[in-house]
């Protein structure tokens, strides 16, 4: 059974050692609306990107190819941990 909570203005609850407020619970209530469409659309982002930062390791021939592509592929690894992390905000 779900308990619902209704929070006033400049209230917090914790939950988990989370702390929420009304702002966080509008905001994480914007992204699961319509099905997740906002989470969904984030994530889609993320992959693009991902995909245009492969795209670029490969292309690139400058002079600095191997800090380039290290930081390149840094770069999609924390892209890609972040989408996954969207994943969990999902509303089952």
């Amino acid at each position: 059974m779900e308990k619902q909570i209704k929070l006033e203005a400049n209230q917090t609850i914790v939950v988990n050692g989370a702390v929420l407020n009304t702002k966080v619970a509008e905001q994480l209530k914007t992204f699961q609306e319509n099905d997740n469409e906002s989470i969904k659309d984030l994530k889609g982002y993320i992959a693009e990107a991902i995909c245009f930062i492969s795209k670029e390791v490969l292309d690139y021939t400058g002079l600095d190819k191997e800090s380039r592509t290290e930081y390149l592929m840094n770069l999609s690894s924390d892209l890609s941990y972040c989408r996954d992390y969207l994943t969990e905000l999902e509303k089952p």
